[in-house]
């Protein structure tokens, strides 16, 4: 359970942020460092926890981006900050959160196998960790082995629908990258001179939903092979900058890595959802451009489109107070906050899940009779809760937001491929639970929990409904 986890973080004298500095980036060796990790991976991954079978339910797993998790911003101070954000989101208005777990990949990745981002990353995951700390001990966020594989038998039978899949995966990709092309600027710079010999840089600048904090860089051995013939030479002696002209963007690969990123993200949480039974929760506009790519039936991308532009609602967040009192309030005001949800359950159930072929007029006509009244009395129950924080803590209170949508995609996989996993993140699926999530296939048509997405444009407003 989730208190053996604190527990060794309590023993290991890692229960504080500069406990954490002090042990992580220069007290303890790195083999000292990957036992702990270790020993981490192993009580998260006894945590099972259950799958969600309600098509209707609020169980999320959120994009690595939110949960602050590995190929994200790795500064310390910006990852706990998401952590947080993401906390806030999930104490008053999520049912559950689900996260893979933050420990196990580090060794396995090049990028961190260095001893000082190695240090580095440990330490921001376990900040992160006790950052989410009063979530995760209430229950309403839950770490879990995210590990999966499939058998060789079923590797083979499955071997058209997996091409079929990468196939799609690439088209949309490309896609993608078609529509971010004139968003993005990439260029090359040399800087001679330097005591050890000259440093080369490539760097990529755009919209923060594809490049954390709007730009990129990366360090060179040496200029790439793109680079016109005549700056090659000149990058070795003297100082180059070569912005590169939108047309030959593609050619670089750079645009292809930001995006690699985010379609391994979606993949990955969409497989993850298949056994969790949990709804995607994105802040990024790319992923819900991949996912919308990614439909191979006109019905689903024409369906998501509606739903994108009348379904739309604020979500209020109180920021200024500890995530303990946003716990407190959640178990005081626990109905208050069913009502909000179940106004939408209502409407993923009997209405979304129902009507594949929803119009523009049907849908606007459902948020003005059914989610704005349930939104109107959200917001006013908010604005009461943050009166009453505000005199018990003499904290300075805040309501902020985000525009939250709703989407459908057709998937990527077989429906009837997640039962056929062995294991995940090393405990084996119930049988019952294998059961229940193939329940929710039981027609190639019918909509299922990996179906529906949910994007969060933090701190965004409402945009303006198109008239039906």
């Amino acid at each position: 359970m989730i208190e053996e986890v604190f527990e060794i973080l309590k023993k290991e004298k890692l229960d504080s942020d500069e406990r954490i500095e002090r042990a992580i980036m220069r007290d303890r060796s790195v083999h000292q460092i990957l036992a702990v990790v270790s020993r981490l991976s192993e009580a998260v991954g006894q945590h099972a926890g259950s799958a969600q079978t309600d098509l209707a339910g609020f169980d999320f797993l959120p994009n690595g981006e939110i949960s602050a998790q590995y190929g994200s911003c790795i500064e310390w101070t910006c990852r706990v900050q998401r952590a947080e954000r993401l906390a806030r989101f999930a104490a008053l208005w999520a049912d559950r959160i689900l996260i893979p777990s933050y420990f196990g990949r580090y060794v396995e990745d090049s990028r961190v196998a260095e001893d000082k981002a190695l240090r580095y990353w440990v330490a921001g995951d376990l900040k992160v960790l006790l950052s989410l700390a009063p979530l995760l001990r209430a229950g309403i966020i839950e770490l879990f082995g995210p590990g999966f594989h499939l058998c060789a038998d079923c590797g083979r039978r499955y071997q058209d629908e997996l091409a079929a899949a990468q196939e799609r995966l690439a088209r949309a990709r490309s896609k993608v990258s078609d529509l971010y092309l004139d968003k993005v600027e990439v260029w090359f710079r040399s800087r001679a001179g330097r005591p050890h010999g000259s440093a080369f840089e490539l760097g990529i600048r755009g919209p923060e939903d594809i490049v954390p904090h709007g730009v990129g860089l990366w360090i060179a051995y040496g200029p790439p092979e793109w680079l016109p013939r005549r700056l090659k030479r000149r990058a070795y002696d003297e100082d180059v900058f070569y912005r590169v002209p939108s047309s030959k963007i593609p050619s670089t690969g750079l645009l292809a890595v930001v995006l690699e990123s985010v379609t391994w993200d979606v993949v990955m949480q969409h497989i993850l959802s298949m056994f969790r039974g949990t709804k995607y929760l994105t802040n990024r506009q790319a992923d819900a451009a991949f996912l919308c790519a990614v439909n191979d039936r006109d019905d689903y991308a024409a369906w998501s489109d509606v739903l994108s532009q009348y379904l739309q609602y604020d979500m209020p967040i109180i920021e200024g107070v500890p995530l303990e009192e946003l716990v407190a309030v959640r178990r005081s005001e626990h109905d208050a906050f069913l009502v909000y949800r179940d106004t939408l359950k209502d409407i993923i159930r009997n209405h979304v899940a129902e009507h594949p072929a929803l119009s523009g007029r049907e849908a606007q006509q459902m948020y003005e009779d059914v989610v704005q009244p349930s939104l109107n009395r959200m917001k006013a129950k908010a604005s009461s809760i943050r009166r009453s924080l505000v005199e018990k803590t003499g904290r300075d209170v805040v309501i902020t937001g985000g525009l939250v949508g709703v989407g459908v995609f057709s998937g990527l996989l077989p429906a009837d491929l997640a039962p056929l996993v062995g294991a995940v993140g090393g405990f084996s699926i119930a049988k019952d639970v294998l059961a229940s999530l193939a329940s929710l296939r039981s027609t190639p048509g019918e909509l299922r929990n990996e179906n529906l997405y949910f994007l969060w444009k933090i701190g965004e407003k409402r945009q303006k409904r198109p008239q039906a």
